[in-house]
């Protein structure tokens, strides 16, 4: 796919975001998050004796968590859907019940080498697809699963890809991005530019394409 910004839309856009510098605490508390996974306090030690229950994540906390090796990789994974977690539930094919308690150890393992990685986008973008080393997680999709990538990855280069930012692609551009590791490549692209464009983080623009909705 090829794609040209629409110069109107674009300063459209600039002009109704330009004010959203940083993200506030968002998604469920630490006690719902317990409930809605069905997790037990002895899985998430370390977030349980560091947080109340009524606590909830900003971006930024999740990205210290995720570079914190005292939090284990399930602990980590608790935090980003806590953070990312609507009541839509957005992106989960089913009940975010057994999510998390469908993580074998083998994915645990893998994701866990993934985690504070320089990750290859596309690649492990098709394995969360199921492909290849598979690290399909049962009923969640690419709005979620880019999350982890985004939370994981320290070279900077993985951004969150859900509706929403899709829809601010398509209002920018006019073409429609399909979850394929290849779109998802043309999408991260899409927001490193627009980030250098801006003189902001790639972090902050995928936040305002987030939130610039009609």
């Amino acid at each position: 796919m090829t794609y040209k910004i629409n110069k109107q839309a674009y300063e459209v856009f600039k002009s109704e975001t330009s004010s959203l510098d940083s993200q506030g605490p968002v998604g469920i508390s630490v006690s719902e998050a317990i409930k809605k996974f069905e997790v037990q306090d002895f899985q998430i030690p370390h977030i349980i004796s560091n947080f109340d229950p009524s606590y909830k994540f900003t971006r930024y906390e999740v990205e210290e968590i995720v570079r914190d090796e005292t939090f284990s990789t399930f602990e980590v994974i608790f935090v980003i859907f806590a953070w990312g977690a609507t009541n839509h539930w957005v992106g989960v094919t089913k009940s975010p019940k057994k999510i998390l308690s469908s993580l074998s150890k083998s994915l645990l393992n893998s994701l866990s080498k993934l985690r504070n990685s320089n990750i290859d986008c596309a690649k492990s973008f098709d394995r969360f697809l199921g492909n290849g080393l598979n690290l399909k997680i049962k009923s969640l999709g690419p709005s979620y699963f880019t999350k982890l990538l985004f939370f994981f990855d320290v070279s900077n280069t993985c951004f969150i890809m859900d509706k929403y930012t899709k829809d601010s692609f398509y209002k920018l551009t006019g073409k429609k991005l399909k979850d394929t590791p290849e779109d998802y490549c043309i999408f991260n692209e899409f927001v490193s530019n627009i980030a250098k464009d801006l003189n902001i983080s790639c972090s902050n623009t995928e936040y305002r394409l987030f939130s610039w909705r009609d």
